[in-house]
């Protein structure tokens, strides 16, 4: 299965999908985020989360990243 972009062009194979996550899962824990990211400002809120323009570090590209309060 591939998940498609709207012009219908393929895009991810589920599995691309599969190692991206995995990649992501442990870029992301709490305490080493800020090792990979710069918060640059809040951009939305909601009940549960917050949402914040963050800057990957090495590359300064942004990105939007959704914060879930514990």
């Amino acid at each position: 299965m591939n998940i498609g972009c709207p012009e219908g062009i393929d895009f991810f194979s589920s599995k691309d999908l599969g190692d991206w996550e995995k990649v992501l899962i442990k870029m992301m824990k709490r305490k080493k985020f800020h090792e990979f990211f710069k918060g640059v400002k809040k951009i939305g809120k909601g009940n549960f989360a917050s949402v914040y323009l963050t800057q990957r570090l090495n590359d300064k590209v942004n990105f939007a990243v959704k914060a879930f309060q514990k």
